[in-house]
């Protein structure tokens, strides 16, 4: 597994591997002992891996809750983050 830094106005590491999706709960509960989380995409991504990702942590025992919006740098906005909140 290849493992990037990235440094902006907060760091973290961005895992990189064929096939980690499936692994995403495990790894996920490692660093969040919670009972809940929340998946965010949009409408071009979420078809493609939502389904997934979802299935991952809810095998890892999450409550999943989705926040689906429309794809496209429209739905990028305040309003948007309101619906999310």
């Amino acid at each position: 597994m290849k493992t990037v830094k990235v440094e902006a106005s907060l760091t973290y590491e961005v895992l990189i591997e064929k096939g980690l999706l499936k692994d995403a709960g495990k790894l996920i509960r490692n660093i969040h002992k919670g009972e809940t989380v929340a998946v965010v995409s949009d409408t071009n991504v979420f078809p493609l891996y939502g389904q997934q990702l979802k299935a991952s942590l809810e095998d890892e025992g999450y409550n999943v809750i989705t926040f689906i919006f429309p794809a496209g740098e429209a739905s990028k906005n305040t309003d948007s983050l309101v619906e999310l909140w």
